[in-house]
C-alpha cells in the first residue's frame, strides 16, 4: 500500500492509497488528468497532476558471508537500519570438522552499515565448513532504512578465511610514555589511535615486559573503559619495566603502539642497629653489629667499616672499603696494646650506601713492654779507666703503658750469675755508665723496660772489656757472585771491637792460582759491610778474609782458624756471537745451515744452540730448535714447501743462557712440478662444442701456474693426444670446438709452471648432441612384377 499526495494544489487535498506488490523496489509514477479529481466540497477542478514516488518493499538480503576464526560477517545488498540490532539468540552457526558436527554460540551482533558481524564464544579452524542461521524474531529484527525486514535463513554456506588477516581493527595508540611515581608505581600515558578501523573503540590490551622488550605478557588483557591512562602500581623499587598498548574493538585487537619504559626509583635500606667494640686481648678488637632493620630495594652485598683515633669528624680513615659479605662481625687485628679505636659501619647495597650506625669504640688491654734493642757495651774513658757504657733503643712496643725506666742487670760470662744494678732508672733516658770495674775485664750486660704492668723481658746480651784493644774479627762473612765478573762481600760487625769504634775494614782475596793473600783494600776508611769485587774471571772461585780496624789497631783476620774462609764461584757468562752462517738449499724441501762456533765460551763449554727462523724476512721470528743438545754447527731444515724462502739466525747456549744471535742467512727450497688439476669436466654445447672447466691444483709446486696442457683423446682414452699443448693462461676453462655431431671425446688436464708440465688430472668426457640426418640420395624404383616394385637409394 502506497499513499501518495498531490503537487500543485493550493488550498484543496486528496489522497490515494495504490495497492503495491512484494518485493518492489523502484520508481512509481501517477498521472491524473484534468477534472478527474474531485475534494471534499465535490469540486472537480483538479488541475493535471503526474506524481513520481520512491517505492521499496523489497526486503534486505544476504549475499555473502565470510568467517574468520571468532568473527562471522554477513554482507547484505543494501544499507541496514543499525538501530535494530537482534539478540544472540536469533542466530546460530555451525560447521563440520572432519565429518562430525559442532556449534558454536553468538556471543555478542554489531550492525553496520552493509553487514551484520557476529562474535562467537570460540574460533573456528580454517578448513571447517561452516554455515549461519538466522531467525526473523523479535522487536529488533534486521531491517533496511524503510523498515522491510530480512528474511530469516538457515543452512547458508559460510566462506571460511581463518588464518587470513583481519579487517576493520583500530590502528596503534600513539605517543605512548611511562613515567615512574616513587619506588613502587609507573605511570602510563598514550593517546588513541587516529583509525578506529570502523568500529567503535571498546577498551585497551597493555602489555609489559620486564627483560627488555625480549619477551611479553598481559599486564591489562582487556581494560575495563576506553581511558587512555593507566597506574601499574605492582613494581619493585629500581625495577625497569617495558609497556606498550593495543586498541580493541568489535573486529579485535589492533596492532601495538610505541615502546616505552620506567625505571622505578632505589630505596637505600636503613642504618646498621647496634654496633659494639670489643677489645682481644692486647692486639685486636672485635666489631660486631645488627643488619639494617629494612633491606631497601637491593641486597645488601657487603659493609664498610671506618675507624678514627677519637671519633671527631674529619679524623676517620677506611678500615675495609667493602667486606663483600653479608657477616656482621669483623675482627681488626696487628693493634698494639693499650691502642683506642672508634668505629662505625654502613652498609652497601647495588642501590648506594645506607647511613652511618651508631659509634662504637674500644682499647686493646695493656701488657709490659717489648724487649729493647741495640744494646751496646763500649769502654769510656780514658785507657784502662775500668768504665763501660751501655747505650740501647727503647722497645718498638711499650706494651699500652709509658715507660717508667729500665732495669739493668750483669753477669760475668753471660749465662749466670746475673745480679740487678738497678731495680729501675726511672727514667726513660736510654743510657746507662757502670764505673769501677776492673780493668782488662769482660762484663755482659742485658736491659729490660718497666711500665706501670711490671718488667718486660730482657734485651739481647752483649759485652765489653774495660780495657780498649784492637776489635775482633769481623762475624758471618759472606761471599755471593753476582755474575760472572763479580762478587758481592758482606759480614757482621767483630763481637768484640776492643772498646773503640770501628772505622774500617781490611780485606784480602785469593785466587785459584795465588799462593797468598792479596790485599783489596788495607782499609776500608768506613763503616760499610758490603765490598764488591769485579774484573773477575767467570767461573773462577774465589776466597776471602775481613778484619775490622779501630784507633788501636788493625784486628784478627776473619773467619778465626778452623773456620775456613768465605769463598764465592763466580757465575758462567753468555757465550759469544756465532759466526759465518750460511744457509744453503738441497732440494725442494730441505736448507742445510752451517756456522763457526763462537771463540768466546763465557767459561763453561757451549752445550747447544737456538736456532730461530722468520717467514717474513725478519719482520717476526719463531724458534725452530729450542736448543740442538749438541755442539755440532750444522743444522738441516726439513719437510719445506717448495719455493720456501726462509731467512736464519743461530745463538749459543751455555749454563748462563742463550746468547747473542749471529748474523742472518736465507736460502730458498727448490720449486717442483704443479699438482694435478681438480674436478675436471667436461659438458657438451650443442651439436659442435664441449665446454672443459677444472679447478686450479691445491699445490702450485712453489712456482705459479701459468697455463695447462689439455690432452683429447676420441677412442675412450686407449690413445691421446695435445689438444693444447699450452694454453698459456692460469685460466680454467676452455671450449673444444669443431666436433661433429653425437661425437664423444674423453680429455685431460695437466697444470704448467717454470718448472714444466705437471700430472694430469683424471679423465673427463662427454658426447656433442646428435641432430638430424641429412637426406637419402639417388632414389630410383623398378616395378617387378604388376604387384611389387622394389626401391633403390644412397644412405646419405
Amino acid at each position: 500500500m502506497v499513499s501518495l499526495a498531490p503537487v500543485g494544489t493550493s488550498s484543496s487535498s486528496f489522497s490515494a492509497n495504490l495497492e503495491m506488490p512484494q518485493g518492489y523496489d523502484g520508481i512509481v509514477t501517477v498521472h491524473i488528468p484534468a477534472g478527474r479529481v474531485t475534494n471534499s466540497s465535490n469540486e472537480g477542478n483538479n488541475q493535471s497532476t503526474t506524481i513520481t514516488e520512491r517505492v521499496d518493499t523489497k526486503a534486505p538480503e544476504a549475499i555473502a558471508a565470510t568467517v574468520n576464526g571468532e568473527q562471522v560477517s554477513i554482507l547484505f545488498n543494501e544499507r541496514l537500519n543499525q538501530s535494530a540490532v537482534p539478540a544472540v539468540t536469533d542466530f546460530a552457526v555451525s560447521f563440520t570438522r572432519g565429518g562430525v558436527f559442532h556449534r558454536r554460540n553468538v556471543s555478542r551482533v554489531a550492525v553496520s552499515a552493509t553487514q551484520v558481524l557476529l562474535r562467537l564464544d570460540g574460533p573456528v579452524e580454517r578448513g571447517d565448513a561452516v554455515e549461519v542461521l538466522y531467525f526473523d524474531t523479535g522487536p529488533n529484527a534486521l531491517r533496511d532504512l524503510v523498515g522491510n525486514r530480512v528474511a530469516g535463513f538457515e543452512n547458508r554456506a559460510v566462506t571460511n578465511v581463518t588464518g587470513s588477516t583481519p579487517t576493520g581493527l583500530p590502528g596503534a595508540p600513539r605517543n605512548l610514555t611511562a613515567e615512574a611515581d616513587g619506588p613502587t608505581a609507573i605511570d602510563l600515558d598514550w593517546l588513541a589511535p587516529t583509525a578506529d578501523g570502523g568500529a567503535r573503540i571498546t577498551a585497551y590490551r597493555i602489555e609489559v615486559s620486564e627483560n627488555g622488550g625480549t619477551s611479553w605478557s598481559n599486564l591489562v588483557a582487556r581494560t575495563s573503559d576506553t581511558a587512555t591512562v593507566y597506574r601499574d602500581t605492582d613494581v619493585d623499587a629500581g625495577e625497569t619495566r617495558h609497556y606498550r598498548v593495543s586498541a580493541i574493538n568489535f573486529n579485535g585487537t589492533g596492532p601495538v603502539s610505541n615502546v616505552a619504559d620506567a625505571t622505578t626509583r632505589h630505596v637505600l635500606p636503613s642504618a646498621p642497629r647496634r654496633l659494639t667494640a670489643r677489645a682481644r686481648g692486647t692486639s685486636a678488637i672485635e666489631l660486631s653489629w645488627s643488619a639494617p632493620s629494612t633491606r631497601g630495594s637491593s641486597a645488601i652485598t657487603g659493609y664498610r667499616i671506618e675507624w678514627s683515633p677519637t671519633g671527631d669528624e674529619g679524623s676517620w680513615r677506611v678500615r675495609v672499603a667493602d667486606t663483600g659479605s653479608t657477616s656482621t662481625t669483623y675482627t681488626h687485628r696487628e693493634l698494639s696494646a693499650g691502642t683506642t679505636r672508634h668505629y662505625r659501619v654502613r652498609a652497601i647495597t647495588g642501590a648506594g650506601h645506607s647511613d652511618w650506625s651508631n659509634t662504637a669504640r674500644a682499647t686493646t688491654e695493656v701488657t709490659v713492654p717489648s724487649r729493647p734493642t741495640g744494646l751496646r757495651v763500649t769502654p769510656s774513658g780514658l785507657r784502662g779507666s775500668g768504665q763501660l757504657l751501655l747505650t740501647w733503643s727503647a722497645p718498638s712496643d711499650n706494651g699500652g703503658s709509658a715507660i717508667t725506666g729500665y732495669r739493668i742487670e750483669r753477669s760475668p760470662n753471660g749465662n749466670t750469675g746475673w745480679i740487678i744494678l738497678v731495680p729501675s732508672t726511672n727514667s726513660t733516658t736510654t743510657t746507662y755508665l757502670d764505673t769501677r770495674l776492673r780493668p782488662a775485664t769482660t762484663w755482659f750486660y742485658r736491659v729490660s723496660a718497666v711500665n706501670s704492668q711490671g718488667t718486660g723481658p730482657a734485651s739481647s746480651v752483649r759485652n765489653a772489656m774495660t780495657t780498649a784493644a784492637p776489635p775482633g774479627p769481623p762475624q758471618n762473612v759472606r761471599a755471593r757472585a753476582t755474575g760472572p765478573s763479580s762478587i758481592l762481600l758482606a759480614w757482621d760487625p767483630p763481637e768484640n771491637d776492643g772498646g773503640e769504634r770501628v772505622t774500617g775494614y781490611g780485606i784480602q782475596v785469593q785466587g785459584p792460582n795465588d799462593n797468598s793473600w792479596i790485599d783489596l783494600e788495607r782499609n776500608t776508611g768506613t763503616t760499610t759491610r758490603t765490598f764488591t769485587h769485579t774484573g773477575l774471571k767467570p767461573v773462577t772461585r774465589y776466597s776471602y778474609r775481613v778484619r775490622a780496624i779501630n784507633r788501636v789497631g788493625e784486628g784478627a783476620w776473619s773467619p778465626m782458624p778452623p773456620a775456613l774462609p768465605a769463598t764465592a764461584l763466580t757465575h758462567a757468562d753468555f757465550a759469544g756471537v756465532p759466526t759465518g752462517l750460511t744457509a744453503r738449499a738441497v732440494g725442494t724441501a730441505r736448507i742445510d745451515l752451517a756456522w763457526n762456533a763462537p771463540r768466546y765460551t763465557g767459561g763453561v763449554s757451549i752445550i747447544g744452540y737456538r736456532i730461530e727462523a722468520s717467514d717474513d724476512g725478519g719482520g717476526t721470528w719463531n724458534i725452530i730448535r729450542r736448543n740442538t743438545n749438541a755442539r755440532t754447527t750444522t743444522f738441516s731444515d726439513v719437510n719445506l714447501r717448495p719455493a720456501t724462502t726462509r731467512h736464519y739466525r743461530v745463538a749459543a747456549i751455555n749454563l748462563a743462557g742463550v746468547g747473542q744471535f749471529s748474523n742472518t742467512a736465507r736460502a730458498t727450497t727448490e720449486a717442483t712440478l704443479p699438482g694435478v688439476p681438480r674436478r675436471l669436466s667436461a659438458d657438451a654445447v650443442g651439436t659442435s662444442q664441449i665446454g672443459l672447466s677444472w679447478q686450479a691444483p691445491s699445490d702450485d709446486g712453489g712456482a705459479r701456474v701459468t697455463g695447462y696442457r689439455i690432452e683429447v683423446s676420441a677412442d675412450g682414452g686407449r690413445s691421446w693426444e695435445d689438444l693444447v699443448a699450452n694454453t698459456r693462461t692460469p685460466a680454467t676453462i676452455y671450449t673444444h670446438g669443431g666436433l661433429a655431431p653425437a661425437s664423444t671425446r674423453h680429455y685431460r688436464v695437466s697444470a704448467i709452471n717454470r718448472i714444466g708440465v705437471g700430472n694430469a688430472s683424471r679423465v673427463a668426457g662427454s658426447t656433442t648432441d646428435a641432430t638430424v640426418p641429412d637426406a637419402p640420395t639417388g632414389l630410383m624404383a623398378n616395378d617387378v612384377t604388376p604387384t611389387q616394385i622394389d626401391l633403390f637409394w644412397v644412405a646419405p
